[in-house]
């Protein structure tokens, strides 16, 4: 099943960076408290490095982070890299330039809150395929509305909508249709609708005529009320 491999790796690894991220947050507290020296020059060219290899990696990750769990998260993870680079980069120069060293846990705050917020996404999403979540930018009540607009539906129900993976939804249902209707040919119908209008391509749809001259299970009947 792929859900395992879109989330045994990413979870506990954003977990783990949002835990990271609190503990810098207060070291860097206590830092503006107790000032300590910092070498500015140093700091820029260890940040400057930094910042190519992040940049390189974020070049390297592009093409995949739209299709997977994993590569989106390792994408957030060096972009906020990246951003922590620049930071630390600026923070040098003030401290090199104008001995300004509260830059030092200001910047390391400011990072600590973007790769949380970033964590936190993250696992937001993760956490909506354990669950088996509606996805949040669909409306089951659309996609019952184009359902049922599918010339030979008559009503449907059993209607099922969840996550199974980064950008990917799967869809069950129970279709009534007239008997007139081949229920190939409206599957494929139904199935088109589907991926063109919501993008949705992993369905599950049983075919039920209106007349009962269907195979259906006797039991759907008791467990679903017709729409």
């Amino acid at each position: 099943m792929p859900i395992g491999l879109n989330l045994d790796s990413k979870t506990p690894a954003e977990i783990a960076l949002a835990v990271v991220a609190v503990f810098i947050s207060v070291h860097a507290f206590e830092r503006f408290t107790t000032p300590r020296d910092v070498m500015g020059e140093g700091v820029m060219a260890v940040a400057a490095g930094g910042l190519m290899i992040n940049l390189l990696g974020l070049w390297i990750l592009e093409g995949g982070r739209s299709e997977s769990l994993n590569v989106r998260g390792a994408w957030l993870h060096v972009l906020s890299d990246t951003l922590a680079s620049v930071g630390v980069i600026l923070a040098g120069v003030g401290i090199w330039a104008f001995g300004w060293v509260w830059l030092d846990p200001g910047v390391s705050i400011i990072v600590s809150v973007m790769v949380l917020f970033s964590a936190w996404h993250l696992i937001r999403e993760a956490l909506d395929v354990l669950m088996e979540a509606a996805p949040a930018h669909l409306d089951p009540e659309e996609i019952r509305d184009a359902l049922l607009d599918v010339p030979g539906v008559s009503a449907l129900h059993c209607l099922h909508i969840w996550t199974i993976g980064s950008a990917e939804v799967s869809l069950s249902s129970h279709l009534v249709v007239d008997s007139e209707q081949e229920p190939d040919r409206l599957l494929q119908q139904v199935r088109s609708r589907l991926a063109e209008r919501f993008r949705i391509v992993h369905t599950t749809i049983q075919i039920e005529f209106a007349d009962g001259t269907d195979q259906a299970e006797p039991a759907c009947a008791d467990a679903c009320e017709p729409a």
